[in-house]
């Protein structure tokens, strides 16, 4: 009687709004009614905070691993201008002791850079190529019609998190490659011309080796670097004018 009354005098429609959902998924029940919509609730959040939990996880291992590297390689240049002492001459075998050292030391980065661009390489690709293709679709949404001002401000929202994502992995990766870049220069900056004849062979060598550089890998077609971020950019400008040219006619 009385949702009769509000519906004439009040003219309120009366209707019945569902429950929200988190995630527009298939159950093999009704989620619209208790209890298989909890059931779907308590599931999406195990789903979603298993997802996060396990991309904050990888993220923050690759750039641990990533800092690990291009501080090594700081202190491998450190020990390569101290071969040879600071103000006062060492003796020889402690010259001997410090090349060896440095010997040793780029080995071991060398092997530790090569197993994890070998882990990193194809996993990397998969995300470049997904992070690409994801910022082109979501710059294409905010150009259609139709799109609210919130919608507009969730897919800006996602699309800023996958570019400073990806800008995060390219900006560490750009590191270790500059750093690498520079190792070699540590010999340079010694006393290098204390050295006998046979010492600057052993230097010679030492720098030859040295002058390798790291570059972390995304897949076979392109490396993780500053460069290429830009062109991603660059190609997710590209593809926004193109569309936006191609609607207008």
């Amino acid at each position: 009687m009385r949702d009769d009354l509000a519906k004439v005098l009040f003219n309120i429609p009366l209707t019945v709004q569902r429950y929200p959902k988190i995630i527009s998924s298939w159950f093999p029940f009704d989620v619209t009614k208790k209890p298989g919509y909890f059931v779907s609730v308590v599931t999406h959040v195990v789903m979603i905070v298993q997802g996060g939990g396990i991309i904050a996880s990888y993220d923050t291992t690759v750039f641990v691993i990533m800092s690990f590297l291009k501080g090594q390689l700081i202190i491998l240049k450190t020990k390569c201008t101290e071969i040879f002492g600071d103000e006062t001459a060492i003796p020889r075998s402690e010259v001997l002791k410090n090349i060896k050292e440095c010997h040793r030391l780029h080995n071991f980065l060398t092997e530790q850079y090569r197993m994890f661009n070998q882990l990193i390489s194809p996993v990397m690709f998969i995300y470049v190529l997904i992070c690409s293709v994801m910022i082109c679709c979501c710059v294409v949404q905010l150009n259609l019609d139709g799109v609210t001002v919130s919608e507009k401000f969730w897919i800006l929202e996602y699309m800023i998190a996958a570019g400073v994502q990806l800008f995060i992995f390219c900006w560490h990766s750009n590191d270790i490659t500059y750093e690498s870049s520079l190792v070699d220069r540590g010999i340079f900056d010694s006393n290098w011309w204390r050295a006998d004849p046979k010492l600057r062979t052993h230097l010679t060598l030492l720098s030859g080796k040295l002058a390798i550089m790291y570059r972390i890998r995304a897949g076979p077609f392109t490396t993780l670097s500053m460069p290429t971020f830009t062109e991603i950019l660059r190609g997710a400008y590209s593809f926004y004018t193109l569309f936006t040219k191609s609607t207008n006619k």
